[in-house]
């Protein structure tokens, strides 16, 4: 675990200084032969997934939480292993513009990770129905609001 974790934070580190996401994904391959590789790498295994997280590593959503005009519905799994849910979920309470407040919704769904999937791809089970419980009506009810809504309006005049 603590190899698992040193890689995670050296890893951070060199994308974070700008290293080249080739360079750090060529000596994280080098790591699989470790007995956590899979669990430490599982979402960054490839230059695409790398550079995202690159780009995102030191990336401060206050500023344009600030800047939102339209309803936000922020939505978190609570085994989520991928974002800190509930420093999300305060920030998104604190930092939303208030004028809109009403508009806005944040949920946390138990036990569901950071796609909203409660367990692992079941065979011969669609992938929406192993959603968290309560997502899809959740989802639909807030789209359903914001049909004919003044920002609905706001849009079509523009």
């Amino acid at each position: 675990m603590r190899e698992a974790l040193s890689w995670i934070d050296e890893r951070a580190r060199r994308l974070l200084a700008g290293e080249a996401v080739d360079t750090v994904l060529a000596d994280q391959e080098r790591l699989a032969d470790r007995p956590w590789y899979e669990d430490a790498t599982r979402y960054f295994d490839n230059p695409l997934a790398l550079a995202f997280l690159a780009r995102n590593l030191d990336f401060d959503p206050v500023p344009v939480l600030e800047q939102v005009r339209c309803p936000v519905l922020a939505l978190f799994g609570g085994d989520d292993t991928l974002v800190p849910v509930y420093e999300s979920t305060v920030s998104y309470a604190r930092h939303l513009p208030a004028s809109r407040r009403s508009q806005h919704g944040i949920a946390v769904f138990p036990g569901a990770d950071h796609g909203l999937f409660t367990g692992d791809p079941e065979p011969g089970i669609a992938r929406t129905e192993q959603l968290a419980p309560g997502f899809l009506p959740m989802l639909a009810a807030f789209l359903t609001r914001q049909e004919g809504s003044p920002v609905e309006a706001e849009r079509d005049i523009a």
